[in-house]
């Protein structure tokens, strides 16, 4: 998040910034106190997340949930990897990027 920071900032101005901020953090207190709830009531067992809720909304829910959660994380990662390249890249410009983004990959 902290990354494109200066880029949001840039494009939409201070105040718009700022609610945008506000508004992100304020999903993530949420969604952690939420979590924090349905942990405490049970054991997690395996599948983290996903058996949380299942076992806390039911089945057909934590299916529903479970497989865009699944896509998520696995699309974070080419994301996570890309802008750590993009980073490298602007400190060491002699880098290519399809290069860093292959090594950090592997």
């Amino acid at each position: 998040m902290y990354l494109r920071f200066g880029w949001v900032l840039g494009h939409v101005g201070l105040v718009n910034t700022l609610l945008i901020v506000t508004i992100s953090t304020s999903i993530t207190l949420f969604t952690g106190l939420s979590i924090s709830a349905i942990a405490t009531d049970q054991v997690v067992r395996a599948g983290g997340a996903y058996y949380m809720i299942s076992r806390s909304l039911g089945i057909e829910t934590g299916g529903a949930v479970g497989i865009p959660l699944f896509f998520a994380q696995a699309l974070s990662v080419a994301l996570y990897t890309l802008g750590f390249a993009e980073s490298e890249v602007q400190i060491f410009p002699a880098l290519n990027l399809p290069g860093v983004d292959l090594i950090v990959t592997n």
